[in-house]
């Protein structure tokens, strides 16, 4: 069986909730703080009061956040790829013209 997932007790808008540890308390602590503030700008730039469509808004920002990221990084990879490939056939063509030692 396995053991439940370690939590730390923090403040996320309102509410004190026993959030699942992230990597190490203090990453955990960063994201909890991420989400604070994202939850703020929401709410200072909101004409009313609602707690649940802000942590709505806030769950589809990081979601935004998260694919944009996500794509960067394909990008990124394919990129490098293509640069190795580029290497990779330069290489070779160095070697098909190196005379072999007499």
């Amino acid at each position: 069986m396995t053991p439940p997932p370690r939590t730390i007790k923090s403040q996320v808008g309102r509410y004190t909730l026993d959030i699942p540890i992230c990597e190490n308390e203090e990453t955990t602590i960063r994201i909890v703080q991420q989400v604070n503030e994202c939850l703020q700008k929401i709410e200072d730039e909101s004409d009313r009061v609602d707690s649940m469509a802000y942590a709505l808004k806030a769950a589809v920002s990081f979601a935004a956040e998260l694919h944009k990221a996500e794509a960067e990084r394909a990008n990124e990879t394919k990129e490098i790829l293509l640069a190795l490939d580029a290497i990779s056939e330069a290489l070779r063509a160095i070697l098909q013209n190196a005379q072999p030692p007499e």
